[in-house]
C-alpha cells in the first residue's frame, strides 16, 4: 500500500543495509553512505533469511552475514528522495500512534 506521502511500503519487511535502510540514510545522513552504492553480488546458496521455513521465522547460520557482505538485499536502488518520503511517512505514523495512545490512556 502507498504511504500518505506516496513513499510506498515494501512488500516484505525491510532488511539490513539494503535499499530501505540505505534510502533512509541517503535522506538523513548521506555523508555516511558510500556512493555509488554497489549492487549486491548474488550468493549460492541463497541466504537462509531469504528463504524463511515458516512466515515470520528467521533462520541464520554462522558466518551468513559475512558471506552476503552484511546486507539482506540489494541497496543499489536506494534513493534519497524516496528515503525522505519513507522517513516522513514513518514519522507521521509514529505521531498518530502516540496520539492514539495518549487518547486511549486518558
Amino acid at each position: 500500500t502507498e504511504g500518505e506521502e506516496g513513499a510506498g511500503r515494501p512488500d516484505v519487511s525491510p532488511g539490513h543495509a539494503g535499499w530501505f535502510e540505505t534510502s533512509l540514510m541517503l535522506a538523513a545522513r548521506p555523508e555516511l553512505v558510500r556512493t555509488p552504492v554497489p549492487a549486491r553480488t548474488p550468493v549460492e546458496p541463497p541466504p537462509l533469511f531469504d528463504q524463511p521455513p515458516h512466515p515470520g521465522l528467521t533462520v541464520e547460520r554462522h558466518g551468513e552475514w559475512e558471506r552476503v557482505d552484511g546486507s539482506t538485499d540489494d541497496a543499489s536502488a536506494a534513493d534519497a528522495d524516496r528515503g525522505g518520503r519513507l522517513l516522513d511517512d514513518r514519522a507521521r505514523g509514529l505521531a498518530r500512534a502516540i496520539r492514539a495512545f495518549d487518547a486511549a490512556s486518558r
